[in-house]
């Protein structure tokens, strides 16, 4: 049996335009939780004495203008 819809192969749906809608603020939110784990990370190690980070391939100074940063920028 055939469909009563015919759809050019092409066209999208009133589904997929609603999922393309719902779908950006998830994307945004796991972004923006992805980045507040990074700042919690970095404060963690910028409590870290100098010769610390320097062992393990890090500056201070480097970090500190990583965290001044805003959280929406990568």
């Amino acid at each position: 049996m055939t469909s009563m819809i015919n759809r050019h192969p092409n066209s999208h749906s009133a589904l997929t335009d609603v999922s393309a809608v719902l779908g950006r603020p998830l994307v945004l939110a796991a972004h923006m939780a992805q980045r507040f784990k990074e700042r919690r990370e970095l404060n963690r190690l910028l409590s870290y004495p100098d010769y610390l980070l320097s062992d393990i391939g890090l500056q201070r100074s480097d970090m500190q203008r990583q965290a001044i940063r805003p959280l929406w920028r990568a």
